[in-house]
């Protein structure tokens, strides 16, 4: 628990900083890339997943053209098989060692390559800009701060984008006043004693099977979260926007489903519905979402609640209280089988 919180207190600075004086880097890249005249396309390892389901939905949300989220594969073709000339490939480097010979192999098929990595340095030079997303000393890399981290920066880059590529709009200053907002909202969870935290990690603890779920933004910090449950059998993560989806054929009374949400998304409803049905079940729900969202907290038998902001910014501080959680139940997993002693804690 101290640990992650620890990194948790070097996030909002490093959010500050993106926000500030990283900003115009951000505005490089978009500027470098030709907008409109092919389909987007995000690309990621199997790992990365969530981060390329991220950049998809933000950029979706604010811009309102159509972007596919894939997993890199070998060779080349087989990725994109309807690639075109001019589309845009933004290439989420981070867990492909070769995404430097990827952006160049997609460049030489006619794609423009927007390259995502951190601030460590690639294995060789791509074909198109490179955007940074920070990475400050002192958290764990493929940590909950590294995590929360990427899933802002890539936020932040579909904000940037709008406001260069849209005409001016009161949706876009609003996004951007909230925005502004995220490093003190951030702040906020990160100084919490962390009591509701272990009290809603202790909750998911005890279930049988765990699953997190979520829609659009949520479904990402859902994906997120549950990766960071390490434990036999670990938790999965459902798409709320899926058509079809049937949650309660596969859910026991040791079963915990935990809703991620908020009062400005979309799912908001179907959320709060299917928790309903859920505690019909006898099935426990939980909630992280925002004090708003009243449906969903009152269906729920537990909720850790976060700032009320919009789907983008509220998505990143639900990764931040759902992800915390989630490592909470790897730490005690690590504690029962004396892994680690004190020093996990």
């Amino acid at each position: 628990m101290i640990r992650t919180q620890a990194e948790l207190r070097i996030v909002p600075p490093a959010l500050h900083a993106m926000l500030s004086k990283h900003r115009a880097a951000y505005e490089s890249a978009i500027r470098a890339m030709r907008w409109g005249e092919g389909p987007i396309y995000v690309v990621a390892s199997p790992a990365r997943l969530a981060a390329a389901l991220t950049a998809r939905h933000a950029l979706e949300d604010l811009l309102g053209w159509r972007v596919e989220a894939h997993e890199a594969s070998s060779p080349v073709a087989a990725s994109l098989p309807a690639l075109k000339a001019g589309c845009i490939v933004i290439l989420i480097a981070a867990d492909l060692p070769d995404a430097s010979t990827l952006s160049n192999a997609l460049a030489q098929r006619g794609a423009q390559v927007l390259t995502v990595a951190a601030d460590e340095a690639l294995g060789g030079r791509t074909a198109g800009p490179v955007l940074r997303l920070s990475r400050p000393e002192g958290i764990s890399s493929n940590g909950l701060a590294e995590a929360c981290l990427e899933h802002a920066g890539l936020g932040f880059m579909a904000v940037v984008a709008a406001r260069l590529l849209k005409r001016p709009s009161r949706s876009i200053e609003r996004q951007e006043k909230e925005w502004a907002l995220l490093p003190r909202h951030f702040e906020w969870i990160a100084e919490q004693p962390g009591d509701a935290v272990r009290s809603f990690a202790a909750r998911l603890d005890a279930a049988t099977d765990v699953i997190f779920v979520g829609e659009g933004l949520h479904h990402a910090v859902a994906l997120r979260a549950a990766g960071f449950v390490r434990r036999d059998p670990g938790a999965r993560a459902v798409d709320l926007a899926r058509p079809g989806v049937d949650l309660l054929a596969r859910l026991s009374r040791d079963s915990a489903v935990v809703f991620i949400s908020g009062s400005h998304c979309s799912g908001k409803r179907p959320a709060a519905e299917l928790a309903a049905r859920v505690e019909q079940r006898g099935t426990a729900a939980l909630a992280v979402t925002d004090s708003n969202d009243r449906a969903l907290i009152q269906r729920a038998r537990l909720s850790l609640l976060v700032p009320d902001a919009g789907a983008a910014v509220g998505s990143v501080l639900a990764l931040a209280l759902a992800g915390w959680a989630a490592c909470e139940i790897a730490i005690q997993g690590d504690l029962r089988r004396g892994v680690g002693g004190r020093t996990q804690r």
